[in-house]
């Protein structure tokens, strides 16, 4: 089975203060899918472990865990082709959403997959979609 997961998902497992049920969850969905993301999965991941620590949230030996963690996960995915500026930036127009997640949307929809996101608004965009969500 397939899936996509977002950065919002994603983090829930880097992040020791968003450990829970959302983590667990994640993980559980992580261990029994393949994972398909958009090209920009990896700098979004990135990003939120910069800011992380630049926010004092994770100390250097906390960063680099989720470093790891982050760097095995990267292995395990799969990158889907990148859709045309053109349909990224028109389904993020009208549903009101980033053109980064307008891409996880897109992702899900060329896998015939579930998009697996903490993000009410990017997971109430990809149900006006019609793209399955799944989310705690």
């Amino acid at each position: 089975m397939i899936l996509v997961p977002d950065a919002s998902a994603i983090a829930t497992i880097l992040l020791p203060d968003e450990a829970g049920a959302a983590a667990d969850f994640t993980r559980a969905l992580c261990r029994e899918r393949h994972l398909f993301v958009p090209n920009h999965w990896s700098a979004e991941i990135a990003n939120i472990l910069w800011k992380a620590r630049r926010r004092e949230r994770l100390d250097d030996a906390l960063l680099a865990a989720a470093l790891r963690i982050g760097a095995m996960l990267a292995r395990t995915v799969t990158t889907v082709a990148e859709a045309p500026l053109d349909q990224i930036v028109t389904l993020a127009l009208s549903c009101g959403i980033s053109a980064y997640d307008a891409a996880y949307i897109i992702a899900a929809q060329s896998q015939n997959a579930p998009l697996l996101t903490f993000d009410r608004r990017l997971a109430e965009a990809a149900r006006s979609q019609e793209v399955e969500t799944l989310i705690q």
